[in-house]
């Protein structure tokens, strides 16, 4: 089993069915999704190999029985089928209890079978599924070119939210009727000691125009989706779909950096939250990439001694979305809070 791109811990344990804007080629619909990270099967997977792979112990494999219950046969498992991933935490939590007399016994008929047990899966390159990818902003440095803002709607609502219509002034720019269109907000640059860093771009919903009235320069739209509250002065911009299939890929091992903030503005991260990192496609990040979130610790106690310092990994994170000097990450394993401020490597 090919295990190299793929590192410990891509966990996320969040499940709140929410709408997700999910795209087909002929046309657009909207659709309930549970979130989370999926892993799509392929011919040959089994529970024990997927987790042996993912969570480096094939004793976990009842887990994930247990929590996909679509699953109704563990030892079938088709091409195609979805397994969410969990907790590594079940590790620990769900490992054979062994005596002395029986422990290198045991151990040994252990290591046996997941290397048998490891070639059955092919050489691949994993991916994961990632629903909410359309609700994913990002930070830049370059502005990006709004085409109109939202100016009122159908009931003067406070909050606007699904299924509301709206109201659009262009800035000049035509919108074509049937086509959708990002709302979102505009956050103030963030600043570091030195440098003023990119702005930042929340994404509020998907609205699609509905007529366009060319000679007073208004659209109108409906609101298909709402991934936070709409308001008026929100932003507008082409919707642009964006796959929610994340290859992974293997890492720059040279890259370090720093999590700036998170996207909602929360003081402390954890598991399935989304944060912005000070990297991008400029220092060679790739969507996909894995990294792990660690902080250095001094073992060298005596102060009047020279500082030791090593690396404590407690996190990692998933890059999920890449522009030219930041890029968008969810935290798929936070051992303990997160802050801004975090190194990852």
């Amino acid at each position: 089993m090919k295990k190299g791109i793929l590192q410990k811990g891509l966990f996320l344990l969040i499940f709140i069915l929410l709408p997700i804007a999910l795209f087909a080629e002929e046309g657009a619909q909207i659709l309930n999704y549970e979130t989370g990270l999926y892993y799509t099967v392929e011919k040959g997977d089994t529970l024990w190999d997927l987790s042996k792979h993912f969570y480096d112990s094939p004793w976990v494999w009842t887990v994930l029985w247990k929590e996909n219950q679509h699953i109704k046969n563990p030892h079938w498992i088709y091409p195609g089928n979805k397994v969410v991933l969990y907790k590594k935490v079940y590790v620990e939590s769900y490992m054979p209890e062994m005596n002395e007399q029986t422990s290198s016994v045991a151990a040994k008929e252990a290591s046996s079978q997941i290397f048998q047990a490891s070639k059955t899966i092919p050489e691949r390159k994993d991916s994961l599924l990632y629903p909410m990818i359309d609700r994913v902003g990002f930070m830049t440095t370059e502005p990006v070119k709004e085409l109109g803002v939202i100016v009122s709607d159908r009931l003067n609502k406070y909050m606007i939210s699904q299924g509301d219509i709206v109201y659009i002034k262009s800035n000049g720019n035509a919108f074509n009727v049937g086509n959708l269109y990002y709302s979102y907000k505009i956050l103030n640059p963030l600043n570091d000691k030195t440098n003023q860093l990119g702005r930042q771009y929340l994404i509020t919903g998907i609205i699609e125009v509905s007529k366009f009235f060319e000679k007073d320069g208004y659209a109108e739209g409906v609101v298909l989706t709402s991934f936070r509250p709409i308001s008026e002065t929100d932003l507008i911009m082409p919707y642009v779909p964006r796959s929610p299939i994340i290859p992974i890929e293997k890492n720059n091992e040279s890259v370090k950096g720093k999590i700036l903030c998170s996207e909602d503005n929360n003081a402390v991260y954890g598991d399935g939250s989304i944060v912005f990192i000070d990297k991008g496609t400029n220092d060679s990040i790739k969507k996909g990439q894995i990294f792990n979130i660690f902080y250095e610790k001094n073992l060298n106690t005596d102060k009047t001694l020279e500082e030791i310092h090593t690396n404590i990994d407690y996190g990692k994170l998933l890059v999920i979305h890449t522009e030219g000097s930041y890029s968008t990450a969810l935290i798929t394993q936070s051992d303990f809070d997160i802050y801004a401020g975090a190194n990852f490597k």
